[in-house]
């Protein structure tokens, strides 16, 4: 999807509609881009110009922030709109914004998941994703090499919480219940060796020696 989208920007077009209902898989399983209907060409060398409020184009769900803003897009945009696109591929019912239908509110959602720090740990890569093609600047060359890490590793961030938490779970445990066992073990220890103590006591000549000792002592 994103070398789809990569070599339409290197083609100098803008798709601004991106979103998963706009590709399809072909027979030699190359992924392409369908839907047209909001291409923009891009110009580069200083020609594409931000132009400020513009008007909404695409689709809300899938728009970048710009976009819901109402700002000219450029690559940035589309780059962003895809990453919201994996997410719903990801899990559909999982993304925050998936049942708003305002686009004020989507626009809100989308902010402060870019912000969140408690992510659900199968969106953490493409919420890392999502913040570096977010912060690019309008005319800003995307590091479509860079970008393509993330999306190739998606699963990155849900194995980086599940070692984290192995590793909270595991000192959770050592803090808890290592004083436990060893003060269980030196409990042991102490005991084997009043049982030693004592079975040697009961033997005959050890018996003798402190009978001996206590008429000592007594007289």
């Amino acid at each position: 999807m994103l070398e789809a989208l990569q070599e339409m920007h290197e083609a100098g077009f803008l798709h601004q509609d991106v979103k998963p209902n706009n590709f399809r898989i072909t027979e030699d399983n190359r992924i392409i881009m369908l839907d047209f209907g909001l291409i923009n060409e891009y110009q580069k060398s200083g020609r594409h110009k931000e132009k400020g409020k513009y008007g909404f184009q695409g689709t809300p769900l899938y728009g970048s922030i710009n976009a819901l803003k109402e700002y000219t897009l450029s690559r940035r945009d589309d780059l962003e709109s895809l990453g919201y696109s994996i997410m719903t591929l990801i899990d559909k019912n999982s993304v925050p914004w998936i049942k708003m239908s305002k686009m004020k509110d989507i626009l809100i959602s989308k902010v402060e998941f870019l912000k969140r720090r408690n992510v659900e740990p199968k969106f953490l890569t493409i919420q890392r994703y999502l913040r570096m093609v977010s912060s690019l600047r309008y005319e800003e060359e995307p590091e479509y090499l860079q970008y393509k890490y993330y999306v190739l590793n998606l699963d990155q961030g849900e194995n980086e919480y599940l070692n984290s938490f192995a590793e909270k779970a595991l000192k959770t445990i050592i803090d808890r219940y290592f004083c436990q066992i060893m003060r269980e073990a030196q409990e042991q220890l102490f005991a084997s060796a009043i049982a030693r103590l004592s079975e040697n006591l009961l033997q005959k000549e050890n018996f003798l020696q402190i009978s001996q000792i206590c008429r000592n002592i007594l007289r």
